[in-house]
């Protein structure tokens, strides 16, 4: 998954494939991936007093939780990592976002 961004219209989604759970191999719909949002904009500059400036990989921890496809939730819901290159300017700004690989969750 892919995120450019706009100065005018903001974080816009080119979603190219739903991505295959590497723990049951069931889908998982992007919408139940980090996104830019909540992964560079909520946890990494809520904290303050960081900036980056160049492109870097990341890891951020979710669960997989849903399968979209049935409509249901998993009964045993699984932590994973995803591996995101994000790319910022020099004044801090994430100017993209690509989810890289979806691996199970590193202890």
């Amino acid at each position: 998954m892919i995120v450019e961004v706009s100065e005018d219209l903001g974080p816009s989604l080119d979603i190219i494939d739903n991505v295959v759970c590497p723990v049951c191999g069931k889908q998982i719909s992007s919408k139940f991936l980090p996104d830019m949002q909540g992964f560079i904009t909520e946890n990494l500059y809520h904290n303050g007093n960081v900036r980056l400036v160049s492109k870097t990989t990341l890891e951020c921890d979710f669960f997989h939780f849903f399968f979209e496809e049935e409509d249901i939730t998993l009964e045993d819901p699984h932590p994973l990592t995803a591996v995101v290159v994000a790319d910022f300017d020099f004044f801090g700004e994430c100017v993209s976002f690509e989810i890289v690989d979806i691996v199970p969750k590193r202890s």
